[in-house]
C-alpha cells in the first residue's frame, strides 16, 4: 500500500484466496480499515466460493434419488479396474475413445464435466451392462436427472 501511496480510506475492497491464512489477512485489512474510519471490504476468491456453492448444489438431494452417488460409484468402478476401462474404450471404435471423468471437490466445473462425459458414454455403458461387464449403471430416472 505504501509503495502505491494508498490508504484504507481509498481502498474499497481486498480480494484474497480463501485459504485460512488469507482469510485471516482479509480480516486484518478490514480491521485496520475500520480503525482509521475506512470502509474496506474483504472478498474471498470467486473461484473458491463457486466451488463451495457447487459442492452444495451437486450433493444428492431427495429429488435426485442418489444420482450423484451412483455417478461417482460408476466412475470409481472404471478408475479402479484397468480391465473395465479397457472394455469401455474398446466399445468406442468409431471416433476418439474417451474415459469417464472423475469429479474433484475443489474444481467447480468437474462435476458438470463428469455428468457431461457420462452422457456422452451412455450408449457404451449400456452395452457393457447388457454384456454383464457393468453392474453399477444408472437407472433410467437417474439418467434423466443427469441430463437435466
Amino acid at each position: 500500500m505504501e509503495l502505491y501511496d494508498l490508504t484504507y480510506r481509498e481502498m474499497v475492497a481486498v480480494v484474497t484466496d480463501t485459504e485460512a491464512t488469507m482469510i485471516s489477512a482479509g480480516r486484518k485489512f478490514v480491521e485496520n480499515s475500520t480503525r482509521v474510519a475506512g470502509k474496506t471490504k474483504w472478498h474471498g476468491c470467486v473461484d473458491h466460493l463457486l466451488e463451495l456453492v457447487t459442492g452444495i448444489a451437486f450433493k444428492d438431494l431427495p429429488e435426485s434419488n442418489g444420482t450423484m452417488s451412483a455417478c461417482r460409484t460408476m466412475i470409481n468402478f472404471f478408475n479402479s479396474s484397468s480391465q473395465a476401462m479397457a472394455k469401455l474404450l474398446a466399445k468406442q471404435s468409431a471416433g476418439r475413445a474417451v474415459k469417464p471423468i472423475q469429479d474433484v471437490a475443489t474444481r467447480w466445473w468437474s462435476t458438470w464435466s463428469m455428468c457431461d462425459r457420462l452422457l456422452q458414454l451412455k450408449f457404451f455403458l449400456a452395452l457393457l451392462e447388457e454384456e454383464g461387464d457393468l453392474t453399477c449403471n444408472l437407472s433410467l430416472d437417474q439418467w434423466l436427472i443427469v441430463a437435466d
